[in-house]
């Protein structure tokens, strides 16, 4: 539990700084140096938030077996009946959404196109799916 949290917490929490980052950098320097300097701590903090990203949902698969899911017909009709898959589900969907957000985000950076709602989506997904895995911790 304490890596699955640990990654979501890398993933999520990187997200949320780079936001601020932002923010500050936007308030303070020249639109080009703020351009500039927001590129170098995207592509600086990548590799931290994908690994994060990475252990998160490795280690989500193996706390899943361990529950008892196992990733078979029988595990996911056990999930289709619970509280707890109903839970794990719309987390699922958020973690899609705010892949795919990111994913966009980056790409469309790399274009020079404006991606500012796209970040927003990034952290609020995320934040999403930490309240969602909080509830998990209790639902049947």
């Amino acid at each position: 539990m304490f890596l699955h949290v640990l990654g979501a917490s890398l993933w999520v929490g990187g997200a949320i700084t780079i936001l601020v980052v932002n923010r500050l950098l936007r308030r303070t320097v020249p639109a080009e140096a703020h351009r500039e300097a927001l590129t170098r701590v995207g592509r600086g903090a990548m590799p931290l938030l994908l690994g994060g990203l990475a252990v998160a949902a490795l280690t989500g698969l193996e706390l899943l077996r361990l529950r008892g899911y196992g990733l078979n017909p029988a595990g996911f009709q056990a999930l289709a009946n619970s509280t707890f898959g109903l839970l794990l589900g719309w987390k699922a969907l958020a973690i899609l959404a705010s892949v795919g957000a990111a994913a966009a985000h980056g790409i469309l950076a790399a274009r020079g196109r404006p991606v500012r709602g796209l970040a927003l989506v990034t952290v609020v997904t995320g934040l999403l799916i930490l309240f969602l895995g909080a509830g998990l911790r209790w639902a049947a």
